[in-house]
């Protein structure tokens, strides 16, 4: 009995250690990837704390301004109460006065806004990008819960802000395969049927690129080795005619290769979709 209480004591504290490690490998993450707080701040905390005369359940960070600019505001819930700390303003509302919640999708953000009375305005409209979605999913849903009379268990309010923001990194990398090449050679194995086609198209291109050269080269020897030579009196005017010309139609041969090079780049593009 002794070796079995023994064991279970020794699992016990490697899975305490497993959970220490990783929520610290968590909050590394956050605070490598991202250039926003990992955490409420301690003052802040005491002070809602004492405001809810009790603990934050759970809170959440709205990142931009009105004006969709980034700023810092903390959204924070209670047993009995909802506050919104901005910079130098605390607003705590009973959790009684709330109506109603909606999260309203736009272009560039989201839009959490939490209602009070049927004409009233709401008792806050907090704007918040992708990354705070699902800190700001969570703390939504524990307040419309709480107005359908049920209770959400929610564990750590920190080990859950930390979750919500580190959760879709994590998931990002997930798709990032070690073998990167290999990617690539499986990305590359789907032109085998359009080798002639991709061919063509490389060499369209790289046509484009020597001949987006000629031009400069020619003007840089009319410069150098024909105008120079002409003002210092070593080239009779007569020939400078013929050079010129010549120099003429390079430059627009160089133009209609270009043109169809660019043609034939296109059309490929347009074949291989």
């Amino acid at each position: 009995m002794a070796t079995g209480r023994l064991k279970r004591s020794r699992e016990r504290t490697k899975g305490f250690q497993m959970t220490t490690a990783h929520r610290t490998s968590d909050l590394e993450l956050f605070e490598r990837s991202t250039d926003q707080p990992s955490r409420l701040p301690d003052e802040l905390r005491l002070r809602l704390e004492q405001a809810f005369d009790g603990p934050v359940l759970v809170y959440a960070l709205a990142d931009l301004d009105g004006e969709a600019a980034f700023s810092e505001c903390w959204v924070a819930v209670g047993r009995r109460h909802l506050a919104v700390a901005r910079t130098r303003r605390l607003d705590v509302f009973p959790r009684s006065d709330i109506s109603g919640i909606t999260i309203e999708d736009g272009l560039s953000c989201r839009t959490l806004r939490i209602l009070g009375g049927d004409d009233a305005p709401p008792l806050a409209a907090l704007r918040f990008t992708q990354r705070q979605r699902r800190g700001m999913e969570a703390l939504a849903f524990v307040l419309e819960q709480g107005l359908e009379g049920r209770e959400v268990p929610t564990g750590d309010p920190d080990e859950a802000y930390v979750d919500g923001v580190v959760r879709p990194i994590r998931d990002a990398q997930a798709l990032v395969v070690p073998k990167r090449l290999g990617v690539l050679w499986r990305l590359l194995s789907y032109l085998r049927p359009y080798r002639r086609e991709v061919t063509l198209g490389m060499a369209a291109a790289g046509g484009i690129t020597l001949l987006s050269l000629v031009p400069p080269f020619l003007t840089g020897h009319l410069v150098d080795d024909v105008i120079g030579p002409v003002q210092r009196g070593e080239i009779a005017g007569s020939e400078v005619s013929t050079i010129a010309w010549l120099a003429v139609a390079g430059i627009a041969l160089t133009y209609l290769l270009r043109q169809v090079c660019a043609w034939v780049r296109l059309r490929l593009m347009a074949m291989l979709g």
